[in-house]
């Protein structure tokens, strides 16, 4: 099977979350991070009713009440899942969220993300398109200087750009590979130009993987960036311990005197060391534990609206018998998803009747709306429920009523074709 790799709105929420906790570990106690948790359960080729906006979902805990004020001083401990003894902050090689958290500690990336999701500018402070939006022009922010006192300029951005292209093997080289040329304009601005327009090219920007160094760097065991912290000491797959070098750009992050972000694999390890006081904050909590923790008076559970998919059934659909639509509808008919969010989220997910996408992007013009229920569109493409009738393969014998008979649904609604939907 190909290497699972995250799309453009899974990466964006991403993004969002784990900006979240690189910033929360940079900041006063106010502003404890979000990292990603469980959420949907997946898709069918059939349509259901229409699901909810997801439901919030757990994400993070902490051992303190969210205080009011942003005081200053202290070190923040945190105990995340993740991490590996083969761990580096090469970016190139970041694969779960404790790189991630760690180097947002000590660098910046080229833009980054807001509550809303929305692409805001970071190293890059702004930019603009011309017509066509395969050439764009990023003006580089000002007056920032590295940890070891280089000041910020183009051939900085150019660099930390290029190493993630050419022969790299970095996950980021195909977010770039539409880049044709890019061009140092002045000390302050650069031109990209991609092989055809693309108006959301600013977003791909924003993947985690795209923090900024010096150019000419390369030792990765002793990071230099731009951000609050500075890395004290580093013990792969064990912890890793910042310290803040002062006069952080960003006036209301970098609080903290240290931060300390340890590897606790186990959930329930996680857990213990929270309440024990061994840790500040934890990422990642068992679902079926949450509302136990949600009565202990000195923790804080923070949670968030969540964008994973779960996948209950997984098939290669050009292998026979799963090569047959029909035989799927029946399998994924035969899931039960109502039980599985009861008995293994404790209820903090919803049925994944499609994709996230409305929950991240739920804007819909009326004339787009009417467009895909005119006759100009495949009559295929305009869904109805699958039924016992219309499967044309074999069903074992149901005991009881059939799974699929609560849940038909009336609704006709726009989908993709089935064999898009796997």
């Amino acid at each position: 099977m190909a290497k699972k790799t995250l799309g453009r709105r899974k990466f964006l929420a991403l993004s969002a979350t784990v900006g979240a906790s690189a910033l929360a570990a940079c900041a006063a106690p106010a502003a404890p991070a979000a990292v990603e948790a469980p959420a949907a359960v997946p898709a069918t080729d059939v349509p259901a009713p229409a699901a909810p906006e997801p439901t919030a979902v757990v994400e993070m805990a902490t051992a303190v009440p969210v205080a009011s004020g942003k005081p200053k001083g202290g070190t923040l401990r945190i105990g995340m899942e993740g991490g590996s003894a083969t761990d580096s902050l090469d970016p190139r090689t970041y694969s779960d969220s404790v790189m991630i958290a760690a180097a947002l500690c000590c660098m910046n990336g080229l833009v980054e993300f807001d509550a809303a999701g929305n692409p805001t500018g970071e190293l890059l402070e702004s930019w603009e398109a011309k017509a066509g939006a395969s050439e764009w022009i990023f003006n580089v922010r000002q007056g920032i200087t590295f940890s070891n006192g280089k000041t910020l300029d183009a051939d900085d951005i150019i660099y930390s750009i290029g190493i993630h292209r050419g022969e790299s093997k970095s996950p980021a080289k195909g977010i770039l590979e539409p880049i044709t040329e890019i061009k140092k304009l002045s000390d302050s601005q650069i031109g990209i130009t991609l092989s055809g327009g693309n108006a959301d090219f600013p977003v791909l920007l924003g993947d985690y993987h795209l923090v900024v160094v010096p150019k000419d760097f390369t030792d990765w065991e002793k990071p230099i960036g731009t951000g609050a912290f500075t890395l004290e000491s580093f013990e792969p797959g064990v912890r890793l311990v910042f310290k803040n070098r002062g006069g952080y750009w960003k006036k209301d992050r970098g609080n903290f005197d240290m931060v300390e972000i340890r590897n606790i694999q186990d959930p329930a390890a996680r857990t213990a060391a929270l309440q024990s006081g061994e840790v500040d904050a934890v990422n990642r909590l068992d679902p079926r534990t949450v509302d136990a923790l949600m009565k202990d008076a000195n923790l804080n559970i923070v949670r968030t609206k969540g964008t994973g998919n779960r996948f209950c059934f997984v098939s290669r659909v050009t292998d026979a018998p799963y090569d047959n639509k029909d035989l799927r509808l029946a399998l994924k008919w035969g899931i039960d998803r109502e039980q599985i969010i009861k008995q293994v989220y404790n209820g903090y997910a919803v049925p994944g009747n499609d994709h996230t996408l409305d929950a991240l992007n739920p804007f819909t013009t009326p004339r787009c709306r009417s467009g895909c229920t005119t006759r100009t569109r495949p009559p295929s493409t305009l869904r109805k429920p699958a039924s016992p009738a219309r499967l044309n393969c074999k069903l074992p014998k149901a005991r009881g009523a059939a799974p699929w008979t609560a849940r038909r649904s009336t609704r006709s609604r726009s989908r993709r074709l089935a064999s898009q939907w796997v």
